[in-house]
């Protein structure tokens, strides 16, 4: 399994029940000048239309534990740490 970085979404394009996510990253805009980033298109994810919803659905479930994460303060929501904590502690 090969693991993608992306800073963001550089475009999302839905044709043929198929959703083709673009990710990209942040690179500098010339070899010299370190201070301008651009956005560089870097992988696609490709999804059938029918797998959005749970797709989305998941996002939003992430998003709401990042949430919670932060207003407890306990720094942990960004390392992928804290889901695997939080289920030891309930089992």
């Amino acid at each position: 399994m090969s693991e993608i970085f992306a800073d963001g979404i550089s475009g999302i394009v839905i044709a043929n029940n198929v959703v083709r996510i673009e990710l990209a990253r942040l690179r500098p805009a010339s070899q010299g000048d370190e201070q301008k980033l651009v956005a560089q298109t870097t992988a696609t994810l490709i999804l059938p239309t029918t797998a959005l919803r749970d797709f989305t659905s998941q996002l939003a479930n992430t998003m709401k534990q990042v949430a919670e994460r932060a207003a407890q303060g306990d720094g942990e929501a960004d390392d992928g740490k804290a889901a695997g904590k939080k289920a030891a502690k309930k089992a």
